[in-house]
């Protein structure tokens, strides 16, 4: 009898080999294969509030140009495009308050003043007054790192035993075991940015950002089973691992420094708008369970057309009107020009359509405006 159910228990293991992985929800959310999605971190909502602040304090524009952000570290992992994502992080912060004009160049600064005078429209051309300098100059791979795990075996027939001489051959053994493991690790990495004038390459003494973010640099899990009927045998296992990219973290910092030192220079409370998402950190795995959770339920086109409507971007008279003629057509056409709306106001991908990171910002708007508890039906189901 054991041995039977022994051996569909092997059986039972074939089978489940069979199951393919599933891909966790959470990451389907972030990154969909079926549409491009804004690429945002944790800190991307401060630069809309800072693209506010500055227009509210109706500040000149400067002109700004950048060297390279550069890699100062041992490791290659480090991405390439930092001016890149540095150019972006400024002009996400100057959409609408036009406070900042970028100025591309190559990377070497002091070229720039060379340019005015030989461009061929020099009248127009205007050398920037600032420049930015950065550098990831630090990078602890391992600032911690630790494991947990077990294993456990059960003899099902020790099997027989035949000596031969000075070698004893044991055949016919029946055993099951069963591990389980645990692993994960942290590291740190540090970005320091200045500002200088461009006209003598002088660095403005505290205008200077130094910051430190930690990241989860791998995560994974696994447990393994193993069977030994004699001279059959077989294994399962499962395993799910997750790891960061450095350059997640690194776009992160670059759009900390950018707001510190674009905040110092114009002279804003920019420390607010940091503030305003410290507050809310570790969230994303809350929102993107409560975005599951819609989806699931098929709510979620109804809870983004409540919001708009709630935070002004959709006509409620208007979409009502098409309600009662169950006029469909003009209905989505209302709520998909609501949301290109929203999105455009918060610089996210121009689609019309509501996914994970649009939901993120319409949740973040309404709470800054204390209207989340008219949505609780939608949220906490």
């Amino acid at each position: 009898m054991i041995k039977l159910l022994s051996f569909f228990t092997i059986l039972l293991f074939s089978a489940c080999s069979t199951v393919k992985p599933i891909i966790p929800p959470k990451i389907i959310n972030n990154t969909p294969d079926y549409r491009a999605v804004t690429n945002l971190t944790d800190f991307s909502e401060a630069l809309v509030c800072m693209d506010e602040l500055l227009l509210n304090a109706k500040v000149s524009p400067i002109a700004i140009s950048s060297e390279n952000i550069n890699n100062l570290t041992s490791t290659s992992s480090f991405s390439k495009g930092g001016k890149e994502m540095l150019i972006n992080a400024l002009s996400k912060m100057s959409a609408k308050s036009n406070s900042i004009i970028y100025v591309r160049y190559g990377p070497d600064i002091s070229s720039i003043l060379d340019l005015q005078g030989a461009h061929p429209d020099n009248a127009e051309f205007k050398a920037p007054d600032y420049f930015i300098a950065g550098a990831v100059t630090e990078y602890n791979q391992d600032l911690w790192r630790g494991s947990t795990g077990s294993a456990g075996s059960v003899e099902i027939d020790s099997g027989e035993t035949t000596a031969s001489g000075l070698v004893a051959i044991v055949s016919g053994q029946e055993e099951g075991t069963l591990s389980y493991s645990n692993n994960m690790s942290y590291g740190t990495i540090t970005l320091d940015m200045s500002l200088g004038y461009i006209k003598n390459l002088q660095i403005i003494p505290g205008t200077v950002s130094s910051n430190t973010l930690a990241l989860k640099v791998s995560r994974s899990k696994s447990i393994s089973a193993d069977l030994t009927l004699g001279d059959v045998g077989t294994t399962y296992s499962i395993s799910d691992t997750s790891k960061l990219d450095v350059n997640t973290i690194m776009r992160s910092l670059i759009e900390i420094g950018s707001i510190e030192i674009i905040g110092k220079i114009h002279q804003v409370p920019y420390w607010d708008c940091l503030n305003s998402v410290y507050d809310k950190s570790g969230r994303l795995m809350e929102l993107s369970s409560l975005y599951g959770n819609l989806e699931l339920n098929n709510k979620t086109t109804e809870f983004a057309t409540f919001a708009l409507m709630e935070l002004k971007y959709l006509n409620d008279n208007e979409y009502r009107d098409a309600l009662e003629k169950s006029d469909t057509k003009k209905m989505n056409l209302l709520v998909s020009t609501a949301l290109t709306k929203f999105q455009i106001n918060n610089q996210l991908m121009t689609s019309g359509l509501i996914d994970f990171q649009t939901f993120r910002f319409i949740y973040e708007t309404l709470e800054s405006n204390e209207l989340l508890s008219n949505f609780n039906d939608y949220l906490l189901k």
